[in-house]
Order: structure tokens, then sequence, then C-alpha cells
């Protein structure tokens, strides 16, 4: 089974790093190298520059009005021909829009949260100003033939979304139940991590939007637990630091190893490993959290905000420990009672990997997968 896939990828050399798409780049890279049992996908930037697809008619005017904030901000969307033999197409993350004589194939939507749900939490945008451009967009891409995960448009087979909490999101939007189910991200197991008896605690951080992920409180935690507990604790963040903070590092002198920018092989080969808690607390909103299932994979407890889908891969007291978004307090002494029991951050590692394992490991989610796009092609096949 051919399948094009449509999805957000990242340049090999990032330009602007608050632009890249973190999690969205994680999961198109992880089905590309990884996909299901007879199937092989070719990436919509691979299928345009080998010519089994061309841009459509409408790809300049939707890009422009996205650009011009007429339609709500977004990924985009992507308006294709497709001219090679595909037996199904995947959109993750885009809007679609297909031209020509080819428009005719089953497609399958993807979607890690709500487009109106992420414009709303995480750029703040007013509630009059999100209606207004989706009342344009609901006429636009009713007129035009998008397939459209937030106004659920076009006859898509499923949407497939990553988490419980993106699924009532979307069924709260309009979604029907019967075409909407949930699909965890899987990653590659690459093995169980050794646990160290010495030395100081490690801690990651890895996000690009630093604030947004919960930096600015993990950077007060740990002066705090610093102060009190001494070398036995450090900090790795992995992502730029705002300006107001840059300053602080060096003269601070608290142990913090800080980059802006590592590549995916280097983060998974060399930072995860050297890890022993992973921090992700962000004080408002998170769509999913893929570094936090990045890093139990590996076995690593995690400290996580009670927010959004990460109580779905967090299990407090078990697999880590939940935090009320925004409290400082709670994020002392979550941190601190990993620090100083090494027994408890490795039975909650243990555990965390476990349940890696049984719901977002690589072969779970292919199997369903491929499930869904069987069942996707067999119901086109009815249709015709």
């Amino acid at each position: 089974m051919r399948v094009l896939l449509v999805s957000p990828l990242d340049p090999e050399v990032p330009g602007d790093l608050k632009f890249l798409l973190g999690g969205e780049n994680t999961y198109t890279r992880t089905l590309l190298a990884n996909p299901p049992s007879g199937v092989r996908y070719v990436h919509h930037s691979e299928a345009l520059a080998s010519g089994e697809a061309r841009y459509g008619p409408l790809q300049r005017l939707l890009h422009l009005l996205v650009k011009c904030r007429m339609l709500p901000l977004s990924a985009g969307t992507m308006d294709l021909e497709v001219l090679g033999k595909f037996d199904l197409i995947h959109c993750h993350g885009y809007t679609l829009r297909l031209s020509g004589l080819r428009s005719q194939i089953p497609v399958v939507l993807g979607d890690s949260i709500p487009n109106r749900w992420a414009i709303s939490a995480y750029f703040n945008q007013h509630p009059a100003r999100i209606q207004m451009t989706y009342s344009f967009r609901r006429l636009i891409h009713g007129w035009a033939g998008v397939y459209d995960q937030d106004l659920f448009l076009g006859d898509f087979s499923k949407l497939v979304v990553m988490s419980e909490f993106a699924k009532r999101e979307h069924l709260r939007l309009g979604a029907k139940p019967d075409r909407i189910t949930v699909v965890y991200p899987g990653l590659p197991d690459r093995g169980e991590r050794l646990y160290r008896a010495k030395g100081p605690v490690r801690l990651l951080f890895a996000g690009v939007w630093f604030e947004r992920k919960g930096g600015m409180m993990l950077w007060e935690a740990y002066k705090k637990l610093r102060k009190k507990l001494g070398e036995k604790v450090q900090l790795t963040i992995l992502g730029p630091l705002p300006r107001s903070l840059s300053a602080q590092r060096s003269a601070l002198s608290l142990g913090i190893e800080q980059y802006d920018f590592v590549p995916y092989a280097r983060l998974v080969g060399e930072f995860y490993p050297a890890t022993d808690v992973f921090v992700h607390v962000p004080p408002k909103a998170e769509g999913f959290g893929l570094v936090v299932e990045e890093a139990m994979s590996f076995g690593i407890p995690v400290v996580a905000s009670r927010i959004g889908a990460l109580p779905e891969l967090v299990v407090d007291g078990e697999t880590g420990l939940l935090v009320l978004p925004g409290s400082m307090g709670a994020l002392v002494e979550a941190i601190e009672k990993l620090v100083l029991n090494q027994d408890l951050r490795r039975r909650l590692g243990e555990a965390a990997r476990q349940r890696f394992l049984r719901h977002f490991s690589l072969s779970v989610m292919q199997k369903k997968l491929l499930r869904i796009y069987k069942a996707a092609s067999e119901e086109y096949r009815e249709d015709v």
C-alpha cells in the first residue's frame, strides 16, 4: 500500500528555532522511518520533487489568506494535484484540498490537537477574532472542498487524534464520534538505559518554547533546590533561553548546561540516556507532550503538569509525578522527592518504561494505523 503522507516536517538545518514544530516533526519522521507492515510512505515534499504531485491552483491563495490572518493562523492548507499512484492519503496537521483527476483517493486525517484550541491556548487570541476567522474559514474551505479537521469538512474516512484529550476537544467542536479515533504516537524502543548509583541527579528540560513549556518555573525551582541540595542536582536545558535569563546562567554557576539546539540523534543517543529525571511542566496548556513519551521510553521518571494529555501519559505516583500547573511549591517538592530517593526514581522509571511498551510503542501504533488504512480502503472500494 502506497500512502501519500502530507505532514509537517522541519528542515535538516533549522533557521529560526521558534518556528520548529517539535513533536509534529518527530511524529512525521517516525512514520517515514517506521511504516506499518506492507505500507510505503511517500512524504508530500518527495512527491512534489519527483513529479508525483504538484500544487493545485488554490495553493497560493490559501497560503496568502493564512499569512494575512484572514484565515486563522495554522500550519496551512495543502492544495495538491496527485499525479502518481497512491492507495491512500494520510494528512496530518494540515488541512487538505485535492485537485485534478486523481482527487478521488481515500483520505485519513490526523491531528495532535484542534487548531482552534491551539490559537486560543498558545497564542491567546481573543474569542471574537477566532470566531470571525473561523466563520470565514468555513466559507472558504466549504467552497473550495477542503478536508478540514476543526470544521469536520470532507468525506474522509477517519480523523486520527493523538490523545483522549484531543478527542474531547474535537467532539466539543462538532466531530462525529464514529469518525474519530485515538492512536497514540508510537516511538521506537531504544532499550533501557543504565541506572547510575553515584553522582549528581541530572534533570533534563527539552523545549524550544521555554516559557510555554514551563522553563521559567523550572528555572526558579532549580535555584531553590540547588541552594538546598547543592551539587546533588544538576540541570540540562535543551532549547534557547529568553534574553532575561541568558545573562544569569553564567553568573549563577548553578551546574546548568544549556544548548540552543541539538540534533535529534544526539538527543536520543546522548541526553536521554544520561538523564535521571525529566521535567515538563507547562503552566497553562499542553497539546500532547511527545518529549514525555520519549523520556518514558528510556525508563526516566517524569515530573509533569496535570494538564492536557499529560495525565494520559504519566500515572501519578506510578510512572512519575504530576503537579498542579503553575504551582512552584508542588514542583520543588516533587523534584526534591525524586532527587533524594534513588529507589523511587528506579521504581517510577521502570514502570514508565513498561507503560510505554504497552501503550506508546511503535508496534502498537503501527498495528492501529494499519487497521485504519485497510478499513478506509475497503470503505472506498465499496462506495465506488
